[in-house]
């Protein structure tokens, strides 16, 4: 992959800044884990690999961004998501012999013809009229995809493995390829002169249809669906007493129209309720449902009111905006605090209190961070450890063979890695490196052999501080300057 993307840059067809960004050093395996299903019986797995840090992570993103740049159009079966589901339904007439059906095609991410969905994708890219002057020619995008997609190496616990066929959940560019190819395949209803669907939306590999016919005839077309591909699979499930769930919503056939309300199982909160339901009877009994639920699982009587309270404002803000009035600009400044409840919140309110009080020209946003979650506490002992890891995203500092100086710096690589850097730039004489002009003016030699790591930080943010916090301390002994000014420095 780096060779094409140095012949890439060679060629003066990618820039300097695109090569470095996608060039791959020092990158680790990506990681299969699983996430539970808790919709579904048994709670099966839905395999997801991590690809961050992976040698076609940056890769992958870039190419996701190109097909998505090249897509002018939307699909008419494309949905959003519940909220868009909800918008469509509202225009949307039946009879009473109507039958709702909702289509799910299994495991669609692993079932993907990784070639097929490679083609379609350059098609997008290469066939339609809005082709820019200057881009890849197709062969190379091809072997980019190619390196993004086929034969990707993952780690389960200790043993790695590769992914033959089908895209990952997990990577940036498998979402995109999905879609084309389920597009591609929808293209054959079309050949339908009868049994068609009167309604075909998708969410994904979700498909909410309206059918005008029996229901033998549905299974009919369920079986010439199931035809469109080897890899395709759908499965069916029909409406009960006139009711379909959906993507957390439930659908409900009254007179000559449809009508949605919150799918109880999945237990949605009180804003979620407000903006599904069609009137205001039903969200009234849908929160009674929620306060039964929740008090059957133990939640105090006095946070549930609290809760939907606080939901009802927020909804009703949502429904009716209110005119914006013409205000002096002020600076925006986020800040992350630990979510610990009821706490956190009158914490938030009280600190942003005090700012408008005494910093009038601030504006502070502060956002709440879950602390000890089932997923912080077990995803990694589902990942395992890679060992590799334990010798990057570092702060390390290098001492003088000769007098007390030392380099002061940090890497998002091994190392060794980085060490191997120094050690090329001395050669060549480097002048931008810091470890050069110090060995250059004095005339000393650096000892590598005792290169110390200060520190291990996985955020680039933090590690950039971090490295400034050691090299303040470190005052007249390091070589290097502080790379970030901080307020506490004076």
């Amino acid at each position: 992959m780096n060779k094409i993307l140095r012949e890439l840059h060679n060629n003066q067809i990618i820039d300097k800044s695109v090569f470095w960004h996608l060039h791959s050093t020092s990158s680790s395996l990506s990681v299969l884990y699983g996430q539970p299903k808790v919709h579904k019986t048994g709670y099966p797995l839905r395999p997801i690999i991590s690809t961050i840090v992976s040698y076609n992570y940056s890769l992958s993103k870039y190419l996701a961004k190109l097909i998505s740049n090249h897509r002018t159009e939307t699909p008419p079966s494309y949905i959003k998501g519940s909220f868009e589901l909800v918008k469509k339904q509202k225009t949307i007439t039946i009879k009473t012999t109507t039958i709702m059906v909702s289509f799910d095609v299994e495991s669609l991410y692993t079932n993907v013809p990784v070639k097929e969905a490679i083609e379609l994708a350059l098609d997008i890219i290469y066939k339609r009229p809005n082709k820019p002057d200057k881009l890849l020619t197709r062969k190379q995008t091809q072997q980019l995809l190619h390196h993004a997609v086929c034969d990707v190496s993952f780690r389960f616990m200790d043993k790695t493995y590769i992914q033959k066929d089908g895209v990952a959940m997990g990577n940036a560019i498998a979402p995109i390829l999905a879609d084309l190819f389920m597009i591609k395949m929808e293209e054959k209803l079309n050949r339908f002169t009868k049994n068609r669907p009167k309604i075909w939306l998708r969410y994904v590999d979700n498909v909410f249809c309206i059918f005008d016919i029996e229901e033998k005839h549905i299974k009919i077309f369920l079986q010439r669906i199931n035809m469109w591909h080897n890899n395709l699979k759908f499965t069916s499930e029909f409406e009960e007493d006139a009711t379909l769930p959906f993507l957390g919503v439930l659908i409900k056939k009254e007179n000559n129209s449809l009508i949605t309300s919150v799918y109880r199982l999945i237990k949605k909160l009180t804003i979620r309720i407000q903006r599904i339901c069609s009137n205001e009877t039903i969200a009234k009994a849908e929160k009674r449902k929620l306060d039964e639920i929740l008090k059957n699982n133990g939640y105090p009587a006095h946070i549930i009111r609290r809760g939907i309270k606080a939901g009802e404002a927020i909804a009703k803000r949502l429904q009716q905006p209110q005119p914006k009035e013409p205000t002096v600009e002020k600076q925006k400044i986020f800040f992350t605090i630990p979510y610990f409840g009821q706490e956190s919140i009158v914490f938030a309110s009280r600190v942003r209190r005090i700012c408008d009080k005494m910093l009038s020209h601030i504006h502070l946003n502060i956002a709440y961070k879950k602390q000890g979650t089932l997923k912080q506490n077990f995803l990694p002992t589902q990942k395992g450890r890679d060992e590799s890891k334990s010798n990057k995203e570092l702060i390390y500092h290098i001492p003088c063979q000769n007098c007390e100086k030392i380099y002061i710096g940090e890497t998002g690589r091994s190392r060794e890695t980085r060490i191997t850097e120094h050690l090329k730039a001395i050669k060549k004489k480097d002048t931008n490196s810091e470890i050069v002009k110090h060995v250059l003016n004095t005339n000393h030699t650096m000892n590598f052999n005792k290169t110390t790591a200060l520190a291990k930080e996985t955020n680039w943010k933090r590690r950039i501080i971090k490295e400034s916090l050691v090299t303040f301390e470190s005052k007249d002994k390091a070589v290097t300057e502080v790379k970030h000014k901080l307020q506490v420095f004076g």
